[in-house]
């Protein structure tokens, strides 16, 4: 029963509540105008968070807020996920912080589940390969091995820009040692432009071979 019939039903039985009624038609404004109301009390109510908010409202409230617009075609959920993502990146130092400016750097960080496959963030110590130096194996230093799923292009120049993005959301003190594996190779790129880092994990099938 919607907001007009619940009124005419409490109304005396023997006004004349008929659609051409002047009855009908005051009690019908009054319940329009009603609706409004309450649906802008709805809307408010819904946009106390980011899991309730909907719609244009997730970018009107929630991705100016945060700093995030919304992407073509980008779903309410896959928004929320984004924008929620977000304020964990925005706090320096962790996990997600790190592995967000890594994205950034490689150009997918509209993209959690591709950011989870392809950067993984380690506690050095805790980094069991032995390719890796044992003099870094401290609290200060943290292992960022970026897997490339042979899916992306890396070079001197994506390097430069991935490891500009991790200083910036680092904290103080910490040292992000960068390993990068499974990458497209361009045919074009000189090989003096990869670091000794990236060639100990690059790939003969990589190298045209």
């Amino acid at each position: 029963m919607d907001k007009l019939e619940a009124v005419l039903g409490r109304l005396p039985s023997f006004y004349n509540t008929t659609e051409t009624s002047n009855m009908y038609g005051l009690m019908k404004s009054f319940t329009d105008e009603l609706q409004v109301q309450l649906d802008s009390i709805d809307r408010a109510d819904d946009m106390i968070g980011i899991s309730s908010t909907r719609g244009s409202d997730l970018e009107y409230r929630w991705g100016n807020i945060l700093g995030f617009p919304r992407i073509s075609n980008e779903t309410d959920d896959q928004y929320r996920a984004r924008l929620k993502n977000s304020v964990q990146t925005m706090v320096g130092g962790t996990k997600s912080s790190i592995q967000f400016a890594v994205g950034v750097g490689l150009g997918i960080s509209t993209d959690q589940t591709k950011m989870d496959d392809m950067i993984h963030i380690y506690d050095a110590w805790d980094y069991n390969v032995s390719e890796v130096d044992p003099a870094i194996k401290t609290p200060c230093n943290v292992i960022c091995y970026i897997d490339l799923m042979n899916e992306q292009y890396y070079d001197s120049e994506i390097d430069s820009i991935v490891r500009s993005c991790t200083n910036a959301s680092k904290a103080a003190g910490i040292d992000i040692h960068i390993i990068v594996a499974n990458y497209k190779l361009d045919y074009y790129v000189q090989m003096d432009d990869v670091t000794y880092e990236q060639l100990s994990t690059l790939r003969y099938s990589q190298m045209g071979g």
